[in-house]
């Protein structure tokens, strides 16, 4: 989940500057989503700029806090993208693919900056329908 997570992101916030967008992003979820299943605004926010480049950030917010955010959040993501079956289904492929490419030949845990930057390769140079491998 967490690769698809921040491919969706990356996609999502592909030439985006003004990090207002972010706040924007969280407010029209919550503004949308039952009171039960809102997700709260400032650890939200942390968690998507930790993911878009900002790694401090998504380590203020505990593993289950940011696992629950990233769960909701990774849903509309893939709305507000209006992808298409078939769109779905190669981000699941290379969601997939992108974690073999991170974790081959890796000692240590995979860690965010890792992923980040395979993700911003891989979306820079296939825009989103390319491999990642050619970004090791």
């Amino acid at each position: 989940m967490l690769a698809a997570f921040v491919l969706l992101l990356h996609r999502w916030f592909r030439g985006v500057q003004d990090l207002r967008e972010v706040t924007r992003f969280v407010a029209r979820f919550n503004a949308m989503a039952p009171p039960e299943h809102q997700v709260p605004p400032r650890e939200a926010e942390a968690v998507l700029r930790g993911y878009l480049g900002e790694e401090f950030l998504a380590d203020l917010v505990d593993d289950e806090t940011s696992a629950n955010i990233m769960y909701s959040l990774l849903f509309m993501l893939a709305h507000e993208l209006a992808l298409t079956e078939e769109q779905l289904d190669s981000l699941v492929a290379a969601a997939s693919e992108l974690v073999t490419t991170v974790e081959t030949n890796r000692s240590e845990p995979v860690r965010l900056v890792d992923l980040t930057r395979v993700t911003g390769c891989w979306l820079s140079s296939a825009g989103c329908c390319g491999s990642p491998r050619s970004c090791r």
